[in-house]
């Protein structure tokens, strides 16, 4: 790594020499596997670096937009995304957990306003 924290390793990346490798890889395969099946193959190896780049970006990037942005990809991609009509997706862990703490509150609010007996206690 130079003084900016830059790989020598990136600025030395040549995308045709990569897409040639990439061709040389399939041939040694004796054609195989396809391009896209070695493209796949390539993403699969570099997924957990690629996880952790993302985390790393959501708590430490220096940019409020990239932290938001890093987030919430990891938010939509464990709990599923979120759409007008709710979440997208059977399972819906973050709507309940809102649920509990709306339902909480109300509880909260219905004990400071004097409860359901008018008498400051709540029912029990």
């Amino acid at each position: 790594m130079d003084e900016n924290g830059t790989s020598e390793e990136l600025e030395a990346w040549n995308p045709k020499r990569a897409l040639a490798a990439l061709a040389g890889e399939r041939d040694l395969a004796g054609n195989e596997k396809s391009m896209t099946q070695i493209a796949e193959g390539l993403l699969e190896e570099n997924l957990p670096q690629a996880v952790i780049a993302i985390a790393h970006m959501a708590q430490h990037s220096p940019n409020e937009r990239i932290r938001l942005s890093a987030a919430q990809y990891i938010v939509d991609r464990n709990l599923g995304k979120i759409t007008d009509q709710g979440m997208v997706g059977e399972s819906d862990p973050l709507e309940s957990l809102l649920g509990a703490c709306v339902a909480h509150v109300d509880e909260e609010i219905k004990t400071l306003a004097g409860g359901s007996d008018g008498q400051g206690q709540v029912d029990g």
